[in-house]
């Protein structure tokens, strides 16, 4: 091969580097942005899991006096935790006790838990819980991505 084709080739060979270096920029930049929602994301999940957890330990401590004083039997009590929108949650003796209870923060309890309701349903719709269609893709892609790692 003579010099000149070598030239040549090195001459070819710049636009095709550079090319690949800008091509190279971008993808770092998706990728590095991806990194972030992914991390993000996974902090969030971590949050939500742990207000879950604290809901669910502040019924039980809501609830547990009430089976210690003979209110509620143990079966009530599960299902209450269970369900914790239920019409259970509105039975006279139920509801008399827990009012006691709470005595002068019974209200703005019910409040506080009328406020969660309002954001978690806020939360489904944005996330498109309630969608069918979407969830199906959703969980399709999941499967996919699952089968990858």
């Amino acid at each position: 091969m003579s010099g000149i084709e070598v030239a040549g080739l090195v001459l070819g060979a710049f636009p095709l580097f550079i090319s690949a270096m800008e091509h190279y920029e971008h993808t770092k930049k998706v990728t590095t942005t991806w990194w972030r929602i992914k991390r993000a994301h996974r902090k969030d999940l971590g949050r939500i899991k742990d207000c879950q957890l604290k809901f669910k330990l502040n019924l039980k401590e809501l609830l547990l006096p009430l089976v210690h004083d003979g209110v509620v039997n143990r079966d009530e009590y599960e299902t209450l935790l269970a369900n914790p929108g239920s019409d259970d949650w509105n039975e006279g003796h139920v509801e008399d006790a827990l009012r006691d209870r709470l005595s002068d923060c019974h209200g703005r309890y019910l409040e506080t838990l009328q406020e969660m309701g309002e954001t978690m349903t806020r939360l489904s719709r944005e996330c498109r819980v309630d969608d069918v269609d979407f969830q199906a893709v959703m969980n399709t892609k999941g499967k996919v991505g699952q089968s990858r790692q």
